[in-house]
């Protein structure tokens, strides 16, 4: 496992807690962006790859060698040379970093014992070639030369050599900010999760890879994120602040092949979902809903069958009466509004028990009207409070807030 050192990003966010919306706090409030969907990086390592294709020049001919990674830091592949190319031989060595330049070094030979020809070399700046020295002894490709010196050993193509890694998931945030592996989009009950995978140097595939990571936004609107793509011997961590224009990730890479810190990375985001509206304020406890309006010849009569204990003691079927020229605001039933052609009433009659109302002195019942629509299905509430009386003088206090729909 090798490593390239590099400054790792700081942050710093806070925890402040004030001007969130009601019921959220800084450890549930949704995230402004959202890392979703498909995503193909590259992430450059910084360090260029020594697998490929190389011709050199010896003088006399000239060769060339292809190479591709092995396990724990080795090389190997094959080569070709001779005056006219016909001498095949395999090659062997290893591959580490070069201290001075930070840049992959390479040692390979044509044998392990008594090889003919070695060579010992670093990738160069622009990442066309391995330029280094070699030797060469009698019988290598076919001659009886001794030499070493300086060598350059040249891509072919003379293109340059990757120096990223390419990284593809797909992701899916959750409202809260979790993110996780998207499923597929093959048609089934329950779609296959889609796998990440890593293509590295030499053109090796990591698959398997899952996706784990969340998003947050602080109380000051900053975003963070922090997310990981693993597999099987290789992992991706990335780190760092959200905006508009990405999620600014220091990534972290670790496979068996390479080790690189600090490499600098931008995803692109969407913005995040809006916050929900804060929930319904709970229900008065003294509501009494399910009752139904009725108007007739000026009168509305409001009534409710089968009213819950709490409000009048014991159950009870509650009647209310007042003229639809009322209308919202406040009257009061009592026995001066008890008669007439419409009357102001307000009485219950209790299962198996008494009836109270405002008929009898000294009741008085307060009648405010807060919602008024004569319209069928239109809604009237009123809400009662004050003194009831049986003709015999017991007394129930009343605090109740009736919702009724007005009957077609």
């Amino acid at each position: 496992m090798h490593s390239v050192r590099r400054t790792l990003l700081a942050l710093a966010v806070s925890a402040a807690v004030a001007g969130l919306p009601a019921g959220l706090d800084a450890a549930t409030r949704l995230p402004d962006w959202a890392v979703t969907g498909p995503y193909d990086l590259q992430i450059p390592v910084g360090v260029g790859s020594v697998a490929g294709r190389y011709g050199f020049d010896l003088g006399d001919f000239t060769g060339n060698v292809s190479l591709r990674y092995e396990p724990k830091g080795r090389i190997a592949g094959g080569g070709s040379g001779g005056e006219f190319g016909q001498y095949l031989f395999p090659v062997e060595g290893t591959w580490d970093m070069d201290p001075a330049t930070g840049r992959a070094a390479v040692r390979f030979a044509n044998a392990r014992k008594d090889p003919t020809f070695s060579f010992e070399g670093v990738l160069t700046e622009d990442r066309m070639a391995l330029v280094g020295t070699y030797t060469r002894a009698p019988g290598f490709a076919g001659t009886d030369v001794t030499a070493s010196g300086p060598l350059r050993v040249g891509r072919v193509p003379p293109e340059p050599a990757s120096d990223s890694f390419r990284l593809r998931f797909q992701a899916l945030q959750s409202l809260k900010g979790k993110v996780a592996t998207a499923r597929t989009t093959v048609v089934s009950a329950k779609p296959p999760l889609a796998p990440a995978t890593l293509l590295v140097h030499g053109g090796e595939l990591l698959d398997g890879g899952r996706v784990a990571g969340k998003l947050r936004t602080a109380a000051d609107g900053t975003t963070t994120g922090k997310l990981t793509v693993r597999g099987k011997g290789w992992r991706v961590k990335l780190k760092g602040p959200v905006d508009a224009a990405g999620f600014h990730a220091i990534a972290d890479v670790r496979t068996r092949l390479l080790r690189a810190s600090g490499v600098a990375v931008t995803l692109p985001v969407q913005e995040g979902p809006e916050e929900p509206p804060p929930p319904p304020p709970p229900a008065p406890r003294n509501l009494l809903d399910g009752a139904v309006a009725r108007v007739v010849n000026d009168q509305i009569t409001i009534t409710r069958e089968d009213a819950p204990r709490k409000h009048f003691r014991k159950r009870a079927d509650l009647t209310i009466q007042f003229p639809s020229s009322v209308g919202r605001g406040t009257v009061r039933a009592t026995p001066a509004t008890a008669s007439g052609a419409n009357p102001i009433r307000f009485f219950f009659a209790q299962s198996g028990g008494k009836t109270y109302g405002t008929a009898t002195v000294p009741a008085d019942v307060r009648l405010d009207v807060a919602q008024f629509s004569l319209a069928p299905g239109g809604t009237i509430e009123v809400h009662a409070v004050g003194d009831t009386y049986t003709p015999d003088g017991k007394r129930v206090q009343v605090d109740v807030i009736v919702l009724a729909t007005v009957a077609p």
